[in-house]
């Protein structure tokens, strides 16, 4: 159970520009958590289960959320002949949680931004996200990782449009280390770069 607040501000500028700024509380009671990394002697296990790890659930009695956002995006209008294409955009948010042990998993920072370009039937963008080391549990972490990303489309008619989006172009992995043993690697997932290609319609 919880209560949400929040309050934004915008500030829309000609010719075809926004920032933005806003903040957030959530105050949550009888929260659900999981909690992994657990070693088997920590829970009266140690003499069945040597060097075992475990993952369990719990509720904690309660928890707090809240942070703040700032947003910014502006196509470059005024710039001279093509380059009027160009457009900008970034986006920044900061998180603090009552009980970091509550928060495992969930990054305490969140940052994105790109360029985006437009000449007559052509649309394209370049976008960049970020987030810093992450607590994944007791004994793990998630260093930072970044993900670049992109999109085309070019409009057939004006209904129909041809479109190609990357996604992890970079083939960033997520990779857990433990916290207590520097330098040692619990797990390493790849997922590979995904393209998607195909023609959208608007009826």
């Amino acid at each position: 159970y919880g209560n949400n607040y929040s309050v934004r501000l915008e500030y829309y500028f000609e010719p075809v520009g926004v920032i933005s700024a806003g903040v957030f509380r959530m105050d949550i009671r009888d929260y659900q958590f999981a909690a992994s990394g657990i070693r088997a002697e920590e829970i009266g296990l140690g003499g069945e289960y040597p060097g075992y790890l475990f993952s369990t659930q719990d509720n904690a009695g309660s928890f707090r959320v809240e942070g703040y956002e700032l947003e910014y995006s502006q196509q470059l209008t005024f710039l001279p002949g093509i380059l009027r294409g160009f457009g900008v955009f970034a986006n920044y948010a900061r998180t603090n949680y009552s009980d970091p042990e509550l928060a495992y998993g969930r990054a305490p920072q969140t940052m994105s931004g790109g360029v985006s370009f437009r000449y007559n039937r052509l649309n394209t963008a370049l976008r960049w996200s970020a987030t810093p080391d992450t607590l994944t549990a007791a004994t793990t972490y998630r260093p930072a990782r970044h993900m670049l990303g992109s999109s085309v489309s070019y409009q057939l008619t004006p209904h129909t449009s041809l479109f190609l989006t990357g996604r992890n172009m970079l083939n960033a992995p997520i990779t857990t280390y433990r916290r207590d043993l520097v330098g040692y690697i619990q797990g390493m997932n790849k997922y590979g770069s995904n393209w998607t290609f195909g023609i959208k319609g608007t009826y």
